[in-house]
């Protein structure tokens, strides 16, 4: 049994004690108390090893005071956090059964060579440290209110993930720089990293490729679970998430029964399972479906709720879509968009253009939809008749309430 926040406290009293006077001329009595110097001792052993990186994380809150005070204490987003999240699909989705906080990254919908390319690495490597402020402040609160350390957990899914989109250097280089200083900045904050639906490559890609970037405590806190055996997720193929995550409580690509509205992470749809390529000026999605494949993008709707969709293919190209609505205690679904095939547009879809300018012009097709309950609202892009040629397909959804329009 672990011990409390209490005992652990009382237990290393002595060397907090040493930490906070090596330390006077930079600590706020209204910030660094005895549980936030006890961190730094624990990871670091003693007081005189603890003072170089709780110095260096005073030092750098104060740098980015402005920042931190909109994040922690206003609720704002973290600065680019609109651009970079367009090529990566992570967020905070709920807590474990014993209360800690989850972080999931569907590995595969994301797109580090992208984000590198349109991102400086300072900036993304910035993002990375100021968005666990979130994380590091849910934790601590936490913490003391259950007299225990609370960890975050973090679930990497590798569902769709092939050896041939191991991210770019650059993104290798700023994923090892980040583990290294959330290790220094944010001592005893990481729990375990699950690698979920892991490939078997994954193990030989992980000791080569990440292993010699990310610092130690990561490595060792790291587990992989076996891709599933059944052809569809299960919870039970993974004995960390069948123990301490509730099925409500875990997403439906991880074989859950949580379906939040827009989407468990990053406002990408639960069924989705190919990357963003692009995301136009009126928030139209642009992704590849690849040939002999069905990219099926699913959105819970409550009832009530009026969707708006636009979809199209690129241009000189062609793709049968469907559009549905399945009812919660219904198994036949109602059909908005019987099977057709769709031409290519003529030019590129409504760049620069506000989603209360998008006109539809430009797609093929276009319309509205009430839900008159609780359902699944589905578009559904199927590319299986052609073998060879995969198909660049948009769409843009939105939803409004009705008596909000």
């Amino acid at each position: 049994m672990e011990p409390s926040l209490s005992q652990l406290l009382t237990d290393n009293a002595s060397e907090i004690a040493a930490l906070r006077s090596l330390l006077s001329d930079v600590l706020d009595a209204s910030r660094h108390d005895d549980f936030w110097l006890l961190r730094y001792v624990l990871s670091n052993k003693t007081a005189a090893a603890a003072e170089e990186p709780a110095r260096f994380t005073i030092n750098y809150f104060k740098e980015h005071a402005d920042s931190i005070k909109a994040i922690v204490e206003e609720g704002k987003k973290c600065p680019g956090e609109d651009l970079i999240n367009k090529f990566q699909v992570v967020g905070d989705h709920k807590h474990t059964s014993t209360g800690e906080p989850i972080f999931i990254i569907r590995t595969a919908l994301s797109n580090p060579k992208a984000l590198m390319d349109n991102v400086p690495f300072d900036d993304v490597l910035n993002f990375m440290i100021l968005n666990r402020l979130k994380t590091l402040a849910d934790c601590e609160a936490a913490s003391r209110r259950e007299n225990r350390l609370i960890k975050t957990i973090t679930l990497l899914d590798m569902q769709g993930m092939s050896m041939a989109r191991i991210p770019d250097s650059r993104f290798i280089k700023v994923l090892g720089d980040s583990s290294k200083l959330s290790e220094k900045m944010f001592p005893q904050l990481l729990g375990k990293t699950i690698y979920v639906n892991a490939p078997s490559w994954m193990v030989w890609a992980f000791k080569t490729v990440l292993l010699p970037v990310l610092s130690k405590k990561t490595i060792e806190k790291t587990v992989f679970c076996p891709g599933n055996s059944s052809g569809k997720n299960n919870m039970a193929d993974c004995p960390y998430l069948s123990r301490y995550l509730k099925a409500a409580d875990l997403p439906s690509f991880l074989g859950g029964q949580c379906n939040c509205i827009g989407g468990c992470v990053g406002g990408v749809p639960n069924s989705q399972t190919t990357p963003v390529t692009e995301i136009s000026g009126d928030g139209g999605v642009s992704l590849t479906v690849a040939s002999r494949n069905v990219e099926i993008v699913s959105y819970p709707l409550l009832a009530g709720t009026k969707a708006r969709y636009m979809l199209a293919v690129g241009v000189g190209q062609n793709i049968q879509v469907r559009v549905t609505f399945t009812p919660r205690d219904s198994d036949k679904s109602q059909v908005i968009v019987a099977p057709q095939v769709i031409e290519g547009a003529k030019k590129k879809l409504l760049l620069g253009k506000s989603k209360t300018d998008a006109s539809g012009e430009e797609y093929a097709i276009s319309g509205d939809f009430t839900a008159k309950s609780q359902g699944i609202f589905a578009i559904e892009f199927d590319n299986s008749q052609s073998w060879m040629r995969s198909k660049t397909v948009s769409y843009l959804f939105e939803t409004v309430m009705e008596g909000e329009e």
